[in-house]
């Protein structure tokens, strides 16, 4: 691996934070002839290069209320299991593929953040365009003992979904913390079809009670937190419908 990168910023008026930056990237993949299964797989030489840039604004409206904006490319080159993959993994039959190329993609996210002493909240939503998605898929074939054949393969994608955290500790209750988040996420690809291994929408509570000092105890916490998982309901292709569920820690 080899890369190059810069980075810059600069602050207007005492509010408006620009920061931008680039990088050039090289790596050099290479695998010798390797045995996997019962199968002998072809050796493995590939040299990626790849640009990324960024541009992002944070403006500070007070000491507790900011916004930010960014836009950026950036890229991710295959892993040596996504290259070579060639074996079971559990009840799953999983493919490599060496021919797949670098992931691509433009980025661009909006935020809001309200910070204060006794409350915050931040709000985000991001829309990622995604050039060839590296993702493992579930396929219709199996193999002699039955068990499903997942393979890496590549598309064009669409991410896009946000984000919500409320934290609040009242000031009367310096001991209590109350916090809620929830997150969502799409996924599609080009001709409309839902990728696979997208997680559902979540929804996390979470009750905690914090004492610096009681008698001879130092630093202690009770906390209790519920994880709400909606349905699953958008599959893709030879991908099953999961239902909801509540974790309770």
């Amino acid at each position: 691996d080899f890369s190059v990168f810069g980075l810059g910023q600069h602050y207007h008026w005492n509010k408006l934070m620009i920061q931008a930056g680039a990088r050039w990237d090289y790596r050099y993949i290479n695998v010798p002839v390797h045995i996997a299964s019962v199968d002998t797989l072809q050796k493995i030489s590939k040299a990626y290069q790849n640009m990324s840039a960024s541009l992002g604004a944070t403006l500070n409206l007070s000491d507790s209320i900011h916004f930010r904006f960014n836009l950026a490319s950036a890229f991710r080159n295959p892993n040596i299991a996504e290259l070579t993959q060639f074996g079971e993994h559990g009840t799953r039959f999983e493919q490599g593929n060496p021919y797949l190329k670098s992931q691509n993609n433009l980025e661009a996210d909006l935020s809001f953040h309200y910070h204060s002493r006794h409350a915050t909240m931040d709000i985000a939503g991001f829309y990622n365009n995604i050039y060839n998605y590296i993702h493992l898929a579930p396929t219709n074939d199996t193999t002699n003992n039955g068990d499903k054949i997942y393979r890496y393969s590549q598309v064009h994608a669409l991410l896009y979904g946000g984000e919500i955290t409320i934290h609040v500790h009242p000031p009367s209750l310096e001991w209590l913390h109350l916090k809620t988040t929830y997150s969502y996420v799409l996924g599609k690809n080009s001709s409309g079809e839902y990728l696979p291994f997208i997680p559902a929408q979540k929804l996390n509570f979470e009750v905690e009670l914090k004492k610096k000092k009681w008698k001879v105890f130092r630093d202690m916490f009770i906390s209790e937190n519920t994880n709400l998982v909606l349905s699953q309901d958008h599959p893709a292709r030879f991908e099953s419908a999961t239902p909801g569920y509540v974790l309770v820690n």
